[in-house]
């Protein structure tokens, strides 16, 4: 979005705004020379107060300074308006500044919207001793709560079981073709009419000639259905000795058949009983015997088509049950035309896509259910206890969190970093510190809930620590750092950057195994070799490489944050031949360390292989910096890869990610969505139960 689209946009008139410029241009002249005392890092030329407004997209400006590097190099100076940034691009320039040269660039540029969220207090918009302090408190603190070691594991295990019963509910609603179940066995004619009733008078002749032209149907066409995985067999309905240990289906005891027919271009009468069926042969022939004795009842002629269509329509959907999560694309011009044969049995069926839709439950959105999961982890670190999805609450909480981390990266809010005076026009920023307010407010009333119950020998989270760590504090220093406001804000930069980039992550990682279901197929295979059906664990994490390199990759290239948080230089700085000033702000940019084309063998696509050696083996790459580095390098690291290892392992494990009915997997978009961090675009997915 462009500057003049950004001011149009914006809920006032164009002659309030440009006037306000004007005003700006008549009492500001910027960028009178200063005394320079060595080369600064080059750049484009800057205009008086607008500076390089008018070349920089603000809705995608990582973008923009990606493309300049090109043409001034690893390090060069953009106006953001009247403000002076020095741009650092590539994993080599990046790395020196973050890493080698910490202590000079280690400070938070705190433009005025961060200072408006936090005042300057807590952990992500602080300097000098509050910075020092609360971060000494959060990791020490992480690390007594069990961060990244067996407590936390425990609870994010708990927590994917809340997670995969959110998911169940958006389940394609398939039968296990391979079903172990007594009733999944073919019974012998005489012994099923005692679970469907006795035949009228001992005639037989109707009920076995309706279910033999269902089966003569089924013979020809359901192989065509799913050739690769569909077992269809003609029932047996003569009588044979009892040979086989009997069953007992609705409380009757039946026995099995001994022999039946595999259709195909080979039929064999030798094979032996194997219960790897389908049940639903035998709920067609149930149905359609009672369909038999409807019919002489004259009922209309639309109820019988209605009936009809329903038991073709479960020879059919048997079928398509596994054919729904991946099919070449000829398929589905075969179930096209075995549908269209169905009407020679008198039945009208609906489409294939209406079809499929009918048997599919509404696919759904990813963003919540993932965004509560990963906040309940923090939320059991800070509080000591997790929510419940449907807490109004909760929800609210951790919505406008990701609301304001959305809209921080508009271009409206990027505006008013250049020229504060816009704030009381900009809706974006009266919407963040509305936000702002009602969470703290939430915070402040379950602090004050957990005050009443503190007992600092044994707490049950970050708050009781803090809590007591205030009481001792108080006891002996006048002007301590643990209070109120210092709290308050590291709960919220707790769940802020706790919660946003792990969830994002995870939705990025399943958007993009429904993209490419060849990888997923590689992952789901690889956790089925090594996990089989228990609860994948931390441990699982290095006899999984393939997975573990899908995660890093889906990190690489998905680039959660790729402007990083600005820092700034606490002195003068000599940085690879170029002076940069001390207070100078500093955009050290991750996309460019991530997408480094020195660096990355094919930067811009989604290839595991970047994290393989040739024998398959996960290998670490020096240029994988998703998390940033030195002295602001984030402090939950180990906690989010954790997260990320055991949320992702165990969705894949019991799920298959696809597009929703009508949309195929190259139609997935891929495109981010605007915002301070880079989520995936709305859409939707539909996840098929591998159990079911």
């Amino acid at each position: 979005m462009t500057l003049v689209e950004e001011l149009l946009l914006q809920p006032v008139s164009t002659g309030i705004l440009l006037g306000a410029v004007l005003m700006v241009l008549l009492v500001v002249y910027l960028f009178s020379s200063d005394s320079d005392t060595g080369k600064e890092p080059p750049g484009p030329k800057p205009l008086p107060v607008l500076g390089n407004l008018l070349q920089l997209d603000l809705s995608r400006p990582y973008v923009t300074l990606c493309s300049m590097s090109k043409q001034y190099g690893s390090i060069f100076t953009v106006y953001f308006g009247p403000k002076k940034v020095v741009v650092l691009t590539g994993y080599q320039t990046v790395k020196q500044a973050l890493v080698n040269h910490a202590e000079e660039f280690g400070d938070r540029d705190i433009n005025p919207i961060f200072y408006d969220i936090s005042q300057g207090f807590g952990i992500l918009f602080s300097n000098g001793e509050n910075w020092k302090e609360m971060r000494r408190f959060a990791l020490s603190t992480l690390r007594d709560l069990g961060m990244g070691k067996r407590g936390s594991e425990e609870r994010i295990i708990e927590e994917t079981w809340y997670l995969r019963e959110v998911v169940e509910n958006f389940k394609v609603n398939t039968n296990n073709c391979t079903s172990m179940d007594p009733s999944a066995n073919i019974l012998k004619f005489a012994d099923d009419t005692k679970v469907i009733g006795l035949i009228h008078e001992g005639d037989e002749s109707a009920y076995r000639w309706r279910v033999d032209q269902v089966v003569l149907w089924t013979i020809y066409n359901n192989l065509e259905l799913n050739s690769a995985k569909t077992v269809e067999m003609r029932m047996d309905f003569r009588r044979s000795p009892l040979t086989l240990p009997t069953v007992t289906i609705f409380n009757r005891t039946v026995s099995a058949v001994q022999s039946f027919k595999f259709p195909g271009t080979t039929t064999t009468k030798d094979l032996t009983w194997d219960s790897n069926i389908s049940s639903m042969t035998k709920r067609t022939q149930q149905r359609m015997y009672f369909l038999c004795q409807l019919r002489k009842f004259t009922l209309p002629q639309e109820l019988m088509v209605q009936f009809y269509t329903t038991i073709i329509e479960l020879v059919i959907t048997t079928f398509i049950t596994f054919w729904v999560s991946s099919v070449p694309k000829h398929d589905i011009h075969r179930l096209q035309r075995i549908i269209r044969s169905a009407e020679t049995n008198g039945v009208k069926l609906p489409t294939l896509l209406d079809l499929l839709t009918s048997r599919i439950r509404k696919p759904f959105d990813t963003t919540q259910p993932l965004n509560y999961a990963i906040s309940n982890i923090i939320s059991a670190i800070v509080y000591g206890s997790r929510f419940e999805y449907s807490d109004p609450q909760f929800q609210k909480m951790v919505n406008r969190s990701n609301e304001n981390i959305r809209i921080t990266g508009s271009a409206s809010i990027q505006l008013y970093n250049m020229f504060p005076w816009f704030r009381l026009w900009l809706k974006d920023w009266k919407t963040i510190m509305t936000n702002r307010e009602k969470t703290l407010k939430d915070i402040m009333q379950i602090v004050h809930s957990l005050q009443e119950t503190l007992n600092p020998q044994e707490c049950r989270g970050i708050i009781d620590c803090f809590l007591a760590c205030k009481q001792k504090m108080e006891a002996g220093e006048k002007n301590s750092l643990f209070h109120e406001q210092n709290l308050l804000h590291i709960i919220s930069n707790l769940f802020a950057a706790g919660t946003e980039t792990t969830s994002t992550t995870l939705r990025w990682g399943i958007l993009l195994m429904a993209k490419y279901p060849h990888i997923q197929d590689q992952v789901q295979q690889e956790i089925d070799r090594v996990v089989g059906g228990r609860q994948p664990v931390l441990d699982d994490r290095k006899n999984l490489p393939y997975t573990d390199a899908v995660i890093h990759e889906t990190q690489r290239l998905a680039d959660i944050v790729p402007m990083n948080l600005p820092h700034t230089t606490t002195c003068d700085v000599n940085f690879q031949g170029f002076f940069i000033k001390k207070g100078t702000c500093v955009f050290p940019l991750l996309t460019s360390v991530l997408k480094d084309e020195n660096e990355w063998e094919s930067p811009y696509t989604f290839n595991p292989g970047h994290f393989l050696d040739e024998q398959g083996h996960f290998i670490k790459r020096d240029a994988f910096m998703p998390f940033s580095g030195g002295r602001r390098v984030c402090l939950g690291e180990s906690l989010a890869r954790m997260e990320l290892f055991l949320f992702f392992t165990t969705l894949l494990q019991h799920f298959r990610f696809t597009p929703p009915p009508g949309l195929s997997e190259e139609q997935l978009d891929l495109t981010p969505a605007v915002g301070f961090t880079l989520s995936p675009s709305p859409h939707k997915l539909s996840a098929v139960n591998r159990f079911a």
